[in-house]
């Protein structure tokens, strides 16, 4: 897995700013990203740009997990239908891991 700022992240407007901020959740003193700014939106989709990229690490380990869960229903599984299902969803969940990752 790529290296990354960990989660959660919090999409953040100062009041009468252009931009929308994203940061690390934690701001505590012994985090070291406390004052870590990964994203700065601007622009009229500024908030839901920034609300999508603070979910960033949410939705990367949900892709993982419905991988994981696609392979083992796909290898069990009997019926023909449900295991091509299975492994085209496990193949997207992959391929944006992937990007996210920085591997494509």
């Amino acid at each position: 897995m790529s290296k990354h700022t960990p989660g959660p992240w919090t999409a953040a407007t100062i009041e009468g700013d252009d931009y929308t901020f994203v940061e690390p959740t934690d701001n505590s003193p012994d985090n070291d990203n406390a004052n870590y700014v990964i994203a700065r939106c601007s622009g009229p989709d500024r908030v839901e740009n920034a609300l999508l990229i603070a979910a960033a690490p949410d939705l990367l380990a949900a892709l993982h997990e419905i991988s994981r869960c696609c392979d083992e229903r796909a290898s069990f599984d009997g019926d023909p239908a449900m295991k091509r299902w299975c492994k085209a969803t496990s193949e997207v969940a992959r391929a944006a891991i992937a990007k996210a990752e920085g591997a494509s």
